[in-house]
């Protein structure tokens, strides 16, 4: 192993250059840098840092080091730096991490001589020094990297003793991505590491390989490589030595990965996952290879593997693994009634462990206790279900495999099944794993937050551009633009279209349909077509390419819209009369006023909305609520027009300009909640206040269309929201409640 040290504006070291023993050298490499070869003590800090020094003061710039031990048992250090441009230092020394500066004995560079700089040492640190300078373009010199380098690094590997090989194509990837097959010489045990060095350049230094053991015979070898790689050399190191294999070129095109694994029944599963793994691995900055490793787990997954015999003492599965780029989700069930369970480990092809806290986020599992009711291995704590967050690098589409590791030593194989490979059907999986009762803030911070904001995200950058289709002439000017989102439920567009249309006040208005269903495209578009030629009211039509949410759908008929005032108004809400929008349009001649909402009434006629307010949770989180929700229409202070907190986004009223400005709604609430009151927050911040206008009066039939979407699973969504909504909104809350007092009988006051 070697360290790279970044080395400027260091001030000297008080040390003086002393000389521990003779035989330093000094290597002319390629383009300005040098290579330093000097006996260094055996042990102490030297053996970690050593940083070159040029009469007195350390040389700036990029280092690279290594320490090794000769045949004599000596340690030797090599450091490869920077020459000092314009000088010729007169006392050049290694300055060690205890401040100590051992001098070099000749302080002018000679050229390299593989042979003699290698002569020493034995094959493993012959192999360890070889790498080391093989690796300089990737670890501190790119600019050294070239065909005269690429030729150094071919000497180095005779003169290191690599054994020759060859490696040819097995199968393809894609078409820049081939597995290459080989064999290994029997004498290279150990971890393998390898470098790719074609004629002019060293390449990219290459994933590690996967060695297979033979039955009989020498091992095999494969390694997943850029076609580019043909005809260059692949450089083996061993602790044991060294093997340079030729990469031959394919002779015919190799099968696709898919058709490789269907003829040959024979392949080994831990190939099959290495391939998986280095796919995995390059997934999030090639398309290619993020494709093939999807159809890879989608047509020859793993097979499931948990233990669940209710004769084990022992049991677990992992039931969801997904990937979400940043990180792997986690979540399924480990009995352990004697605690013998050390750890859960995520375990990749080459066997590296990654440790799971599958302890901190428990719940029950009623379905799994409920097998082993009989079981005499009964659990003191019910809560075998667990979900967990391992950050880091974790595309999705992977499929994973899982490790129970016992205080004993033993392991126990799990693989969980194939997770879903689009990031929307993985955010509802993630989003439907714990129960809600199990979610504390600590559980939506570190373990569900994370993994449904990484989808979701993923989710929204599918999108493409919308289809637009007009119905009727629009009108050029219009008073104010109405948009409407449309998901599933498509039950009171008649009625409200009717409405509408029998409204004066509604003619030179721009209403704009936005369908976040896009598979009833075609039935709405009929419909649409229909109303306009029955009532000669033009309507656009904006189909979204998915499903991308309440927000999304809402800032997508923002875009299309052209009034000075934009109405959000949902699909389930109907006019109760005649003048509602002149009503709310009024408050607008003060510029001040940065949103107004209208009066809402369930279908009884009782309010369901006459301003939005925030209560707080007793764990902290503050929730959406509606003053006077559930009291007659006439209520008086539901008849008030007042300031208010907020106002719910079904029927909400803002400048058009201003929507824009403050970025219109936020579009990482999941499904659809709290993006209302968030804007209001928005607008608030932004200096404008939010009204409350009752003499706009409409029906709003609650929450028709979010019952159908499959990822509002058991209210954990807007539990996640909700969580979302404090974590950005949770003081500016607190400041503004502070103004709305409670009301005798619990119910909250209008503030001052």
């Amino acid at each position: 192993m070697y360290d790279v040290a970044i080395v400027s504006d260091q001030r000297p070291g008080a040390a003086r250059p002393e000389s521990l023993a003779p035989g330093s050298q000094l290597y002319s490499l390629l383009g300005g840098v040098v290579l330093a070869v000097r006996q260094i003590p055996a042990t102490g800090a030297a053996r970690h840092l050593l940083l070159p020094v040029a009469d007195g003061a350390p040389i700036s710039g990029a280092s690279a080091s290594l320490v090794t031990e000769r045949r004599d048992g000596a340690a030797v250090a090599l450091v490869a730096f920077a020459w000092p441009a314009g000088r010729e230092p007169q006392v050049l020394a290694l300055r060690t991490g205890e401040g100590a500066e051992l001098a070099m004995d000749h302080p002018r560079p000679e050229p390299l001589d593989p042979a003699a700089l290698l002569a020493d040492f034995d094959a493993g640190a012959r192999a360890r020094i070889v790498r080391f300078l093989v690796e300089l373009p990737q670890s501190a010199f790119p600019r050294i990297n070239g065909r005269a380098f690429a030729a150094l690094c071919r000497d180095l590997l005779r003169a290191g003793g690599a054994r020759g090989m060859s490696l040819v194509p097995v199968a393809a990837a894609h078409d820049d991505l081939l597995l290459w097959g080989g064999v290994v010489p029997n004498r290279l045990a150990g971890a393998l590491t390898l470098a790719l060095i074609a004629p002019d350049r060293v390449l990219a230094k290459a994933q590690p390989p996967l060695v297979l053991p033979a039955a009989r015979g020498a091992p095999s070898i494969h390694l997943l490589a850029e076609t580019f790689a043909q005809g260059a050399l692949v450089a083996i190191f061993a602790p044991s030595g060294i093997a340079a294999a030729r990469i031959a070129p394919a002779m015919a095109a190799p099968l696709r990965l898919l058709e490789w694994l269907e003829r040959d029944r024979s392949v080994p599963e831990r190939l099959r996952e290495y391939v998986a793994a280095c796919l995995a691995a390059r997934a999030a900055r090639e398309p290619a290879a993020a494709a093939a490793l999807a159809e890879l787990t989608l047509f020859k997954p793993l097979a499931r593997r948990r233990l669940a015999a209710p004769e084990q003492p022992v049991g677990g599965a992992v039931e969801l693994a997904v990937g979400c780029g940043k990180g792997l989700f986690v979540s399924g069930w480990v009995r352990d009634p004697y605690d013998v369970v050390e750890e859960l480990a995520t375990v990749d092809a080459l066997g590296h462990p990654r440790s799971i806290d599958f302890r901190a986020t428990r719940f029950a599992r009623p379905d799994v206790e409920e097998r082993y009711a009989k079981s005499r291995h009964l659990l003191a704590d019910p809560r075998s279900g667990f979900a967990a967050w391992l950050p880091g690098p974790a595309p999705l589409g992977a499929q994973h495999r899982f490790e129970l590791r016992l205080r004993s030593g033993a392991r126990i194989a799990l693989v969980a099944p194939p997770a879903p490979n689009d990031p929307a059907l993985a955010r509802n999986a993630v989003l439907s794993a714990m129960p809600v009762g199990a979610l504390t803030p600590a559980a939506l911070a570190g373990t569900i937050g994370p993994a449904a904001s990484a989808l979701h995200a993923q989710h929204l950058a599918r999108r493409r551009a919308p289809e637009v289709t007009v119905f009727g002439v629009m009108p050029r000017r219009p008073r104010a633009s109405i948009v409407v989102p449309l998901y599933r439920n498509l039950d009171f567009l008649r009625f409200q279209i009717a409405a509408f249309a029998a409204d004066r006040d509604l003619r030179e208005v721009e209403l704009i349909y936005v369908l976040d269903s896009p598979e009833q495209r075609d039935q709405v578009a009929h419909l649409l077509d229909g109303l306009n030629l029955l009532y000669g009211l033009p309507l656009k039509l904006v189909v979204m390419t998915g499903n991308f949410g309440y927000a999304a759908a809402n800032n997508a008929g923002a875009q299309e819209a052209t009034g000075r005032l934009l109405l959000l108004l949902n699909s389930d809400v109907v006019p109760a009369g005649q003048g509602w929008l002149s009503a709310l349009m009024a408050p607008f001649a003060d510029d001040a006023v940065g949103a107004a909402g209208a009066k809402l009434l369930f279908d009884d006629g009782s309010l369901q909305h006459a301003g939005l307010m925030f209560r707080r949770h007793r764990d902290g989180r503050w929730f959406n609520d509606h003053f006077f929700k559930g009291m007659p229409r006439d209520f008086p202070a539901g008849c008030a027009a007042r300031a208010v907190p907020a106002v719910t986004g079904a029927a909400v009223m803002v400048p058009r300009a201003l929507f824009a400005a403050v970025g219109g709604f936020t579009e990482d609430y999941v499904i659809g909640d709290y993006e209302d009151s968030d804007l209001c927050l928005k607008l608030r911040a932004a200096g404008r206040t939010v009204l409350y206008v009752p003499q706009a009066e409409l029906y709003h039939f609650e929450r028709k269309s979010i019952q159908r979407h499959a990822g509002y699973m058991r209210g954990v969504a807007s539990e996640y929201n909700g969580w979302l909504h404090t974590q950005r909104w949770g003081a500016a809350i607190a400041a503004l409640m502070a103004d709305y007092a409670p009301a005798p009988g619990g119910r909250t006051a209008v503030g001052a």
